[in-house]
């Protein structure tokens, strides 16, 4: 059993010996973006059409006091399951930027708490700055693209 140490939490998983001996997961962007590669919100040209990446607690409530609906994806660098999920969640969030974003929240423990994260992936949606529906991942199993479709369609969100 491995244990890794996020902030002040420790967790406790499982993982097959090929799994653990593996190198750390990145999901950040490998590619270099020069000024004329970027659109007028700032976002990096190969990241258009995609979900927003926030970075703080203070550009996630200035979305969340601007935008009416938006599904945020909480997730961690190093957890195998939320690295499955992102291309999911970025696919859903592709032509509707402005509904999806997703934050990393590896150092972000008052996030994690302030929001009641304890499973990695989760996807919170807010209506008007309120919580109004939350998915949680399950331990050791992450979320699914039916889960996800579920609940997007529970908010009433048009999938197409």
């Amino acid at each position: 059993m491995n244990l890794l140490t996020v902030a002040s939490m420790k967790f406790a998983i499982a993982l097959p010996s090929a799994v653990a001996e593996s190198p750390p997961i990145s999901l950040s962007a490998t590619a270099a973006t020069t000024p004329n590669d970027v659109n007028k919100e700032g976002c990096p040209a190969s990241k258009i059409g995609k979900c927003v990446e926030i970075n703080n607690e203070h550009e996630l409530y200035d979305i969340l006091k601007t935008r009416s609906r938006v599904f945020v994806l909480f997730f961690a660098s190093w957890c195998p399951f939320s690295a499955r999920f992102l291309p999911i969640f970025e696919r859903y969030a592709k032509g509707k930027a402005q509904s999806y974003v997703r934050i990393t929240i590896d150092d972000k423990p008052n996030l994690m708490e302030k929001y009641s994260v304890e499973v990695f992936p989760t996807v919170i949606f807010f209506e008007n700055g309120s919580v109004s529906k939350r998915l949680d991942g399950v331990t050791g199993l992450g979320l699914s693209e039916k889960q996800l479709t579920h609940m997007i369609n529970e908010c009433g969100i048009s999938i197409e």
